[in-house]
């Protein structure tokens, strides 16, 4: 909230947090992170101004269920089942013009199933939204596997292996999206956050093998 309190703050948004208790789960923090900043500048870019949004963690048999909700523009019925699928990714512009890349909803999705649970949204459109997902309850994990082997390591010889990689995109889960999707390849990755900063990497690395 620390950090994009400023965003709602612009739009005169409020932001409401409850839970029932103090709730303990394994998880990896930063990936917990990710999916609950993703929902909520979602959320603060479909609400208009004067708005509001609330976020509440729930714990329910074996899981807990974190929501953020919005009263915001809603979700047309035939892109509701677009919004996790890879092949179809949707990007639409926020109550004052935001824009996005789609992606942010593809990394809570992969994120929120590592640890075994599972993501939805419920949504009527000039109504509001409401983001959920689980997490198994005070239980130990198996072992969280970021990287998917989409290649068999047989097939990628040690060039392809060790490539020095920068990722440049003004977008925080984006850069977190590709840099998942090629560490396989990687033996080193950078990351600028735009055009200017990806120059100076470029000056600063003349041995990148791959922007």
């Amino acid at each position: 909230l620390e950090l994009l309190n400023p965003n709602a703050n612009a739009k005169n948004i409020t932001i409401n947090y409850s839970a029932t208790d103090h709730i303990n789960v394994f998880a990896d923090i930063d990936m917990i992170k990710t999916i609950s900043r993703n929902l909520v500048a979602n959320a603060i870019k479909f609400t208009n101004k004067d708005g509001a949004i609330n976020i509440t963690a729930e714990h329910k048999d074996s899981n807990v269920t974190i929501s953020v909700s919005d009263n915001g523009v809603g979700i047309e019925p035939d892109n509701l089942i677009k919004l996790f699928d890879v092949s179809q990714v949707l990007t639409t512009k926020g109550t004052t013009g935001e824009t996005g890349t789609g992606l942010g909803l593809l990394l809570c999705k992969e994120f929120v199933e590592k640890h075994s649970g599972r993501i939805w949204v419920e949504s009527e459109v000039d109504k509001g939204s409401r983001f959920s997902f689980t997490l198994p309850y005070n239980s130990e994990p198996k072992e969280i596997n970021v990287v998917k082997n989409v290649v068999s390591s047989d097939a990628v010889n040690n060039q392809i292996k060790n490539l020095k990689i920068l990722i440049t995109d003004d977008d925080d889960a984006t850069r977190k999206f590709i840099g998942i999707s090629v560490k396989m390849f990687a033996k080193d990755i950078l990351y600028a956050k735009n055009g200017f900063e990806a120059v100076v990497a470029c000056q600063d690395n003349p041995d990148i093998d791959l922007i």
